[in-house]
């Protein structure tokens, strides 16, 4: 007797877990490349409506959105030690060295344009699709309360599709989150891309 055909629905979000690991993939070359160490990825489940990690709570977000062939967003945090870790290394500033608020967010900004670009670039090429990056849009504090409003208001619209991923070095000094988002109405349309 031979085993059952997965359903469109199941194949489609196994492909497109694929084309996030893709994506994860290409962020965690950039970001490994940036900071001077190895960086792994992880992909986890999307967590329960109202709760974020411990680690990325008064955490530190650059969102984009993304249109082209697909829309949607993509996002990366940092909690508050995983930031200052991170933009040291970025900055080649020592653990004593003190950094400006300003000049930090400016690293952190430039940093997740970088990793963002190489996660989006990755996923276009996956895909064979043409994706565009919008200019980043930097919170500050209490990112990961501004990622889940931005999801939640995507939701208005039908059913989102988004995969969180996690990039530490191998040491676990440090952890970011990566998330890939898509919109409704461009679930349909993903079957037509060449990469699908």
């Amino acid at each position: 007797m031979s085993a059952e055909s997965p359903s469109p629905a199941s194949a489609a979000l196994g492909q497109l877990k694929s084309v996030a690991s893709a994506g994860a993939e290409g962020a965690a070359k950039a970001l490994a490349l940036l900071v001077g160490c190895s960086v792994a990825h992880r992909q986890r489940g999307a967590p329960a409506q109202g709760t974020s990690p411990r680690e990325y709570h008064r955490a530190t977000g650059i969102f984009f959105e993304v249109n082209g062939d697909l829309g949607g967003g993509v996002a990366l945090l940092l909690g508050p030690e995983a930031r200052d870790r991170v933009v040291r290394s970025f900055l080649g500033v020592g653990r004593e060295g003190d950094i400006d608020p300003d000049t930090a967010f400016s690293a952190v900004c430039e940093l997740g344009n970088i990793v963002a670009s190489r996660a989006i670039s990755a996923v276009a090429d996956t895909l064979g699709a043409r994706i565009l990056l919008s200019l980043p849009n930097l919170a500050t504090e209490s990112a990961e309360v501004v990622l889940e409003s931005w999801i939640t208001e995507r939701r208005r619209h039908g059913p989102v599709l988004h995969f969180e991923i996690e990039l530490a070095d191998i040491e676990g000094s440090f952890q970011a989150l990566l998330v890939f988002v898509l919109d409704p109405q461009d679930r349909r349309s993903l079957g037509r891309l060449p990469g699908v």
